[in-house]
């Protein structure tokens, strides 16, 4: 078995999310190249060198040159210049360098079209692109997986993850792979990316670990660090990746709410944490357990008005979602009644069980059917819970709530599953298909 972390562990830089290490642009007459870069780089710690058909971009401190390599065509480099932008939203750092076309209206295909003093002496990102470009449809050639071999060892994590998607489908389901299927290499490359603070890897390797699958030993601790990872990979990933960022969380508080695995005693306190963030996202599934928590004060506070609040909103975003077991017995149209008997209670200090609070409910609205007044009624006043019957209703909710995050996990399982393929068709060049 292994633990699918190749050694040593690479040195992280600033990417877009997609881990690409630079982005570029084109007009009539100018290349835009440009680079995230932490914070706190000042353009003392950039070293950029231009020729007439050569580019060198270094930043102190980081292990490979940003972009270097022999320029798709000549430019003006005295008119070329570089500068450092900072984003008026987010406070991050923008690299540009706007080099001046020496011939106007060519278009490039490419910045960088060959390695600066030799065929392989170029910046990783380059060599994926280059690599991308020399793909086959039908086939890859050596050439062309020798660069995007490369690139990954450079720590391109485009080409990692190229790699890993490869390794995970094998030339049994594509022959246009060019090796057979190994799911614990793919493993290794997609936790070389995760190392490098890719988010999509970081999900990826977590689900890998709480599966057992890949050659991973099973373990919910190595899931949930891999998860937490992911979800701190990037500060603003809930706005720019928040499928992602939902996916991490929400089985974060899964596994917490289960426990075991290595993870020790189940924690619904620190699972409900991760549902409050998701359910404000607009993910269903969080809101819906969530309000059980609530309902039951499992992990909270015993709240009725918010879990009613919550479970109401978890079934208008997700029609296949109902009541809870504990509420089946009335209908969405008596939860109002449901809060202002659990509140009538509260005011007066009585503390009844949840079963109480429902037979309140339905002997209110017999009365009502009825043509009655709606008093109060024994239910209300019932006896406390025996230790038995307590530890029986406890055992109940457990019961239901692990139902409930086992169905939340398939369905957020396969909704991932669409994302992790579609790097992988795309690789393949199939187009929208993602079976």
């Amino acid at each position: 078995m292994i633990m699918g972390t190749p050694a040593p562990a690479p040195v992280p830089v600033p990417t877009f999310p997609d881990g690409g290490l630079y982005t570029w642009s084109q007009s009539n007459d100018q290349v835009v190249i440009a680079f995230p870069v932490s914070r706190d780089l000042t353009s003392s710690m950039v070293k950029i060198t231009f020729s007439d058909k050569a580019l060198l971009c270094v930043i102190e401190g980081e292990p490979q040159p940003r972009v270097k390599g022999q320029l798709f065509r000549p430019i003006k480099r005295n008119d070329s210049i570089w500068q450092l932008e900072k984003s008026q939203k987010n406070g991050n750092q923008l690299l540009t360098i706007h080099l001046e076309k020496a011939h106007e209206g060519v278009t490039w295909p490419m910045v960088v079209t060959a390695g600066l003093y030799s065929e392989l002496d170029m910046d990783p990102h380059s060599m994926y692109i280059l690599a991308s470009l020399t793909q086959g449809e039908s086939e890859v050639s050596q050439n062309c997986l020798d660069l995007f071999t490369k690139a990954a060892e450079l720590d391109s994590i485009p080409a990692q993850l190229k790699l890993a998607a490869w390794y995970e489908i094998g030339q049994e389901e594509s022959p246009s792979i060019p090796f057979r299927q190994d799911r614990e290499r793919s493993l290794l490359w997609h936790t070389r990316a995760a190392q490098l603070g890719n988010s999509e890897a970081c999900y990826i390797v977590g689900t890998v670990h709480v599966q057992g699958t890949h050659g991973a030993s099973k373990s919910y601790s190595a899931g949930l660090e891999w998860f937490n990872r992911c979800i701190v990979s990037d500060p603003f990933l809930a706005d720019t990746q928040p499928n992602i960022f939902v996916a991490a969380a929400f089985q974060s508080g899964l596994l917490l709410m289960e426990g075991g695995n290595g993870l020790g005693d189940p924690d619904p306190a620190r699972a409900a944490g991760f549902w409050q963030k998701t359910s404000k996202m607009g993910h269903p599934q969080s809101a819906w357990n969530l309000g059980i928590f609530y309902l039951n004060g499992f992990g909270v506070e015993q709240d009725i008005r918010e879990a009613v609040r919550l479970i109401t909103i978890a079934m208008s975003l997700d029609p296949n979602l109902a009541l809870p077991p504990q509420l089946q017995s009335l209908q969405p149209s008596s939860l109002p009644t449901l809060v202002r008997v659990a509140e009538e209670a509260k005011a007066t200090g009585i503390k009844p069980d949840l079963d109480s609070l429902v037979s309140t409910v339905l002997a209110r609205e017999i009365v009502a059917s009825a043509g009655g007044q709606a008093g109060e009624t024994a239910a209300l006043h019932s006896q406390p819970l025996t230790t038995a019957e307590r530890k029986r209703a406890t055992e109940q909710t457990q019961f239901w709530l692990s139902v409930a995050t086992g169905v939340a996990a398939v369905a957020v399982g396969s909704f991932i599953l669409f994302r992790y393929r579609q790097p992988i068709v795309s690789a393949l060049g199939l187009g929208s298909k993602t079976n």
